[in-house]
């Protein structure tokens, strides 16, 4: 399994890499591009992603326990199962605008913002807005 804990990966391009099992907690790894990469069962706790694309990603079973999300894109992504709790998604893009879906129905959001984030139907969320 890959390591990259407490690693500064700011930009770095991930597109269609595979990083299945792979740690990246307490990560900062902002602006990063994630499209398409194969990410089902990683660890993203405590980890900055803030502005990240997650373009179609497969995120299956991931964790993503307290980490910044702000303005990340989730479009085309696949969330089943994936862990959220205390995620701040504020103002990210989680809308159904292709045919795959941004898969919520499984997934732990206790705790989530979305104040802003565009949700999978198009609507946007006022959910942990002050």
């Amino acid at each position: 399994d890959t390591q990259f804990s407490g690693a500064d990966l700011d930009g770095a391009n991930f597109r269609n890499a595979d990083l299945r099992n792979a740690s990246l907690s307490n990560t900062n790894i902002s602006q990063a591009n994630f499209t398409r990469a194969a990410m089902s069962n990683v660890n993203f706790s405590e980890a900055d992603l803030q502005g990240s694309s997650f373009a179609g990603a497969l995120l299956n079973g991931a964790v993503f326990f307290e980490a910044n999300l702000e303005e990340t894109n989730f479009q085309e992504a696949t969330l089943k199962d994936a862990t959220l709790i205390d995620a701040d998604l504020q103002d990210a893009n989680l809308n159904n605008t292709t045919w795959l879906n941004a898969q919520l129905e499984s997934a732990d959001l206790r705790g989530v913002t979305f104040c802003g984030a565009i949700m999978p139907d198009g609507e946007t969320s006022l959910q942990g807005c002050n």
